[in-house]
């Protein structure tokens, strides 16, 4: 189908136009989801060291693609709400949001090295696990950059309407990888094998095709130029891209920070609850692409009927994917849970602790995945806030979620029921955020009678009054 045009996305029926923007987005975040559960199987065929070892990163590299993932949500948005406004913004902001992710993602990659030893003993570590997991971290980190652009630019790119041109990018960057890494891990044909820091540098490698991919299409849709790059204008680009992406950076390092104390949690129970672990993280984003599709679609939505003063059709789309999350997480949750075992058993290498990885892993398949329905609910409101440039908010949903709700309760659950109740506090946690963040959209449509009237009513840059959005507010 051919992607939305401005006008539809502003009059057109809601549900159609979702579906059209959310089409492309779900087949590239599929295929770049399945390509790391490809990762996943394959270093789970070295063994459940290596399968744990590799759990022990992902908070770290959470932490730095969530510094671009943030950026690309506040380019997109900015991108969008200029879009809305039919103004003449979006090269200066989608040109100016590349400076800006490059320099932030620089410092990060540069204390991301100096705090890979001490980061991996605080999360329960040992020094076998380090010795796996640093040189994997270290090409990683090494490669990070050439990622920054094609995120932040896959988010204005999206930001026009366009989803097809970064589901492309991402369709043969996750084809390159998933080639790769047998060849490296392994040492196929002519290639060396590098086990584990293979993966990594088969990663790395389909990211240098992604970057000069998204360079390209960028000029294309005409959101990147010399003469933006070397004009004026930085900093009131950078002050509207980070309005919203500071906040989602915010967003985005609470996760691994919550993620890395969980991981602790999981350590306490051995290797083999620690791959298990590791294992369910990647088949939760895998059974979770739907609501992430929707999220990014439903914020370019939201950011372009809110520049152009579209209110009504704003809570309409708010309320829409409320419902979206009950329906997608219970289902997601019942597929899980009748193909539990095999699905564990997927990623788990013969050996002394398999049995026992799988044991876990199912465990995780059948209890946490009871609460995507609330973590699909917060996710979702959380990205509407953010289109309506009211961050704040958002942190706090899921600020909610992590540490006053999931970090608490696994805790409790563990003194409560060991390993099964560490699961359990995960799932109850997920659900109780949901209810919240769905209390605090629905109280602000009661208080205001307009999501977006409600979102922006504690704005500090309120728009100028000939700004369309105006009337929102």
């Amino acid at each position: 189908m051919p992607r939305p045009t401005r006008d539809e996305i502003l009059s057109g029926p809601i549900v159609p136009v979702l579906a059209r923007l959310t089409g492309p987005m779900l087949v590239g975040i599929v295929a770049v989801l399945a390509f790391s559960l490809v990762d996943a199987y394959f270093i789970g065929q070295l063994g459940e060291e290596e399968l744990a070892a590799v759990a022990f990163t992902f908070p770290l590299t959470f932490l730095v693609s969530g510094v671009a993932m943030g950026l690309s949500v506040g380019a997109s948005t900015a991108v969008a709400r200029a879009v809305g406004r039919d103004d003449d913004t979006a090269c200066r902001l989608g040109t100016h949001s590349l400076g800006l992710a490059l320099i932030a993602v620089a410092a990060i990659v540069a204390v991301g090295f100096v705090i890979l030893d001490p980061a991996f003993t605080a999360m329960g570590a040992d020094d076998d696990l380090k010795a796996l997991a640093e040189p994997y971290m270290r090409v990683w980190l090494g490669g990070i950059l050439l990622l920054v652009v094609p995120m932040v630019g896959n988010g204005a790119l999206r930001g026009v309407g366009d989803t097809v041109s970064p589901t492309v990018v991402m369709l043969v960057a996750g084809a390159i990888n998933a080639v790769l890494d047998p060849c490296l891990i392994f040492g196929l044909g002519p290639f060396p094998r590098l086990e584990l820091p293979g993966a990594a540098w088969a990663t790395v490698i389909s990211w240098s095709v992604t970057l000069f991919a998204s360079l390209y299409l960028l000029g294309r849709r005409g959101l990147v130029s010399w003469t933006a790059a070397t004009g004026g204008g930085w900093r009131d680009s950078w002050t509207e891209v980070l309005v919203i992406g500071l906040p989602a950076v915010g967003t985005n390092l609470l996760i691994p920070v919550s993620s890395a104390i969980l991981t602790r949690f999981a350590a306490g129970f051995g290797t083999a609850s620690v791959a298990a672990f590791g294992v369910g993280g990647r088949v939760q984003s895998l059974a979770l692409v739907g609501v992430m599709a929707l999220g990014g679609v439903n914020s370019i939505f939201v950011g372009q009927n809110w520049g152009a003063g579209q209110c009504d059709r704003v809570r309409r789309a708010a309320t829409l994917v409320l419902r979206f999350a009950l329906l997608y997480g219970l289902t997601m949750w019942a597929l899980l849970f009748l193909i539990r075992r095999p699905m564990a058993a997927l990623f788990v290498k013969d050996g002394p602790e398999a049995a026992d990885t799988v044991a876990a892993a199912t465990l995780f398949f059948a209890i946490v995945p009871a609460g995507y329905a609330g973590f699909a609910a917060t996710a979702l409101v959380s990205g509407v806030y953010n289109a309506l440039k009211q961050p704040s908010r958002s942190v706090l949903v899921i600020s909610v979620r992590l540490f006053a709700l999931c970090v608490p309760l696994a805790w409790l659950g563990i003194h409560w029921g060991g390993f099964v109740g560490f699961l359990w506090g995960i799932a109850a946690g997920n659900l109780l955020a949901g209810l919240f963040a769905t209390w605090v959209m629905r109280d602000a449509f009661a208080r205001t009678g307009s999501t977006a009237a409600s979102a922006a009513e504690s704005e500090p840059n309120p728009p100028a009054a000939g700004d369309p959005a105006a009337a929102c507010l």
